[in-house]
C-alpha cells in the first residue's frame, strides 16, 4: 500500500483520538465540529485505506508512516492475553468479535480490555492502539 495521504483535519482527529486519547466527542469539541462530522472523516479515511473501523485504521496509519509516533522510552510489558487483546484490537474487531476469535465470553475481553488500558495508560480503544505501537507492541 502506498503512504496514504491524510489533510490536515484528517491528522489533527488521528493526532487527538490516538495521541492525546481523545473521545470522539471530545475532538468534536476541540476540532470546532460535530460528532457526526468527526464520523464522517473517520468513515472516510477508512474506506479510502481500505480499513475495518477506527481502530485498524490508525494501526495501518501508523504502519505506513502516515501519522506520527512519538517515542517512548518506557517499556511497558504486556501479559500474552492483553498482547492478544491488543492484536485483536489493531484488526477493528468488536468485543464479540475478540470473544469468539479467542475463545473467551465477553465479560472477559471487557475485563481484559480495562487490564489492557491500566497498563498502556490509555483512555480509549483508539489510544490503546496508538500506545502499543509508541511502547513497541505493535509494529
Amino acid at each position: 500500500m502506498a503512504r496514504p495521504y491524510l489533510s490536515v483535519r484528517e491528522m489533527e482527529l488521528f493526532i487527538l483520538l490516538g495521541q492525546q486519547g481523545a473521545t470522539k466527542a471530545q475532538a468534536a469539541t476541540a476540532m470546532g465540529i460535530t460528532t457526526h462530522t468527526v464520523k464522517r472523516h473517520l468513515g472516510r479515511v477508512a474506506k479510502r485505506i481500505g480499513s475495518d473501523g477506527t481502530c485498524n485504521a490508525l494501526h495501518l496509519l501508523i504502519s505506513e508512516g502516515a501519522v506520527p509516533v512519538e517515542p517512548n522510552n518506557r517499556r511497558i510489558g504486556l501479559r500474552p492475553e492483553l498482547r492478544v487483546l491488543l492484536a485483536e484490537l489493531s484488526r477493528g474487531f468488536s468485543n464479540p468479535e475478540i470473544a469468539a476469535r479467542t475463545g473467551s465470553s465477553v465479560p472477559q475481553v471487557q475485563y481484559g480490555l480495562k487490564n489492557l488500558y491500566r497498563a498502556l495508560d490509555a483512555n480509549t480503544r483508539v489510544h490503546a492502539i496508538y500506545r502499543g505501537h509508541q511502547s513497541g507492541h505493535l509494529t
